[in-house]
C-alpha cells in the first residue's frame, strides 16, 4: 500500500504521523518507527510532510477487545495519537497472538497483535533478551536475533530493548531505589517532563523490568514545548510538594532544542510553591547524574551508575494519570 504523509512530528518521544492512503479519504494517525535510526547511534532517517511511503498498517498493543455486533468502524479521538478503537471483520486467526482482519477503510486486511495475549510472546522474548544480555551480548545484535526469533515488528523489538534489562543490572537498581522521597531531588529534566507529556497523550509507554515506565523512543535531540508540558510540568511540581521535597535541581540538556524555553516555564510554573526549584543547562547532562545521587529518571545508564534514585515517573502515572496508556509484560515489576 503507499501512502502520503500529510504531517510527521516527534516531540521527543514517540513519532508521529498523519497519513492517507493513496487514491482514498482513509486518513490515520500512526506510529511511525524506524527502528535502526533508535537502535544504531548517528543514523537519520530524514521523511517529511508530501512524502509518499510503501507500507502497511498493523495495530499493536491491543489493551481490551471483545465480540460485537456493531458495524465495522474506527476512530482516533485523542487529538494525534496512534490510539485507535475499532469494530473490525475478523478473517483469519494467526496464532494465539494475533489475527487478520478487514479494517473500515483501508483496502487490505491488516495484522492485529493482542497486548494481553502478545504479552506472552513479548514475555518469552524478553527472558531470552536478558539471558543474552546477562552473558554479555550488546542490546543490538541481541535484540535483531531473538526479534527474528520470534517475528517481532520493529515497534515490538524498540519495545523489547526498552523494556529489558539484565538480572546483575535489575538487583543493583533495586538496591539503590529510594523508598521515600528525599528532601532534595535531582532530576532529569527531559527525560522526567516527556514521560508525563507522553502519559497525558495518550501515546504508548512501557512498563520496565525495573519498575520504571518509559516511553517508547526516548529524545532525540530535538523537543518542543507542546500543550502537554504545562500540565506535565504542574503535576511534576505538585507531587513534589505533596511529598515534601524542599528542594529540586532539574538537569536540561543543553544541546537540544528549546531547553532555555523549558527551563524558563519551569521556574515560572515553581514560583510561590513550597519547593525550591533550580534549573540547569548542561551539555553532559546524563554524565554529571551519573555521578550523583537522589536522581530521578529512567534512564538506563543513569540507574547503573548513579549513587540512588527516586522512581517519581511510575509514582506519578500510576496516581494522576491512571488513564495512561501503559504496555506492561506478565509477571511481577
Amino acid at each position: 500500500m503507499r501512502f502520503s504523509i500529510l504531517d510527521i512530528w516527534a516531540d521527543g518521544y514517540e513519532r508521529i504521523a498523519h497519513i492517507r492512503l493513496i487514491n482514498s479519504e482513509s486518513e490515520f494517525f500512526v506510529s511511525f518507527i524506524e527502528h535502526d535510526e533508535y537502535i544504531n547511534s548517528g543514523k537519520s532517517i530524514k521523511r517529511t510532510a508530501g512524502t509518499q511511503i510503501e507500507g502497511n498498517l498493523q495495530i499493536e498493543f491491543v489493551n481490551d477487545f471483545s465480540s460485537s455486533d456493531e458495524k465495522p468502524f474506527y476512530c482516533q479521538n485523542i487529538p494525534q495519537s496512534p490510539f485507535i478503537q475499532a469494530v473490525v471483520d475478523v478473517i483469519e486467526v494467526i496464532d494465539n497472538f494475533s489475527i487478520r482482519a478487514n479494517l473500515s477503510g483501508y483496502a487490505v486486511p491488516i495484522t492485529i497483535e493482542f497486548g494481553p495475549k502478545a504479552a506472552d510472546k513479548l514475555n518469552a522474548a524478553a527472558k531470552e533478551l536478558a539471558f543474552l544480555l546477562d552473558r554479555g551480548y550488546d542490546t543490538k545484535s541481541a535484540s535483531t536475533f531473538v526479534g527474528n526469533h520470534h517475528l517481532l515488528s520493529e515497534r515490538q523489538r524498540l519495545a523489547l530493548a526498552r523494556i529489558t534489562s539484565p538480572r546483575t543490572a535489575l538487583a543493583e537498581r533495586e538496591y539503590k531505589r529510594l523508598q521515600e522521597a528525599p528532601e532534595a531531588l535531582v532530576l532529569d529534566g527531559f527525560n522526567t517532563i516527556i514521560t508525563l507529556e507522553v502519559a497525558l497523550s495518550g501515546s504508548l509507554l512501557l512498563k520496565g523490568m525495573d519498575g520504571t515506565i518509559r516511553d517508547l523512543a526516548g529524545l532525540r535531540g530535538s523537543y518542543r514545548i507542546v500543550d502537554k508540558t504545562v500540565r506535565a510540568v504542574e503535576l511534576l511540581l505538585g507531587r513534589l510538594e505533596a511529598l515534601g521535597v524542599r528542594e529540586a535541581l532539574f538537569y536540561l540538556d543543553q544541546q537540544v532544542s528549546n531547553s532555555g524555553r523549558l527551563r524558563a516555564l519551569l521556574l515560572d510554573k515553581a514560583e510561590g510553591r513550597s519547593v525550591r526549584v533550580q534549573v540547569e543547562l548542561h551539555p553532559s547532562v546524563d554524565g554529571v547524574l551519573s555521578r550523583l545521587k537522589n536522581v530521578v529518571t529512567t534512564d538506563a545508564i543513569i540507574l547503573d551508575k548513579c549513587e540512588s534514585w527516586y522512581n517519581l515517573n511510575r509514582e506519578i502515572i500510576e496516581e494522576a494519570v491512571p488513564e495512561a496508556w501503559v504496555f506492561r509484560l506478565n509477571g511481577p515489576s
